[in-house]
């Protein structure tokens, strides 16, 4: 699986990167206007963390968080409700 890289600063100024997949990086980037503002969250998040965190972990648990709206919780299971599996 392929991944997306993109540097970063933490908290404490210090560079570094951050590897989403690019799966989760292609749901994310759904959720903005633009693939720029997707990247400037990222590095928004990044940036609440010191170094001593594991950056990316961090970054991909927001990520999670912020595509997983209950709104689109209860719409996929709604949709899954009404899809029978012999019509796919």
């Amino acid at each position: 699986m392929a991944s997306v890289i993109i540097p970063v600063k933490t908290k404490d100024n210090i560079s570094t990167s951050v590897s989403i997949d690019e799966d989760l990086y292609l749901l994310l980037a759904c959720d903005f206007p633009g693939v720029a503002e997707c990247r400037a969250w990222i590095r928004e998040e990044a940036a609440r963390y010191p170094k001593s965190y594991s950056i990316t972990r961090m970054v991909r648990i927001q990520a999670l968080h912020r595509i997983a709206k209950p709104s689109l919780v209860k719409k996929s299971l709604e949709i899954e409700g009404q899809i029978d599996i012999e019509e796919i």
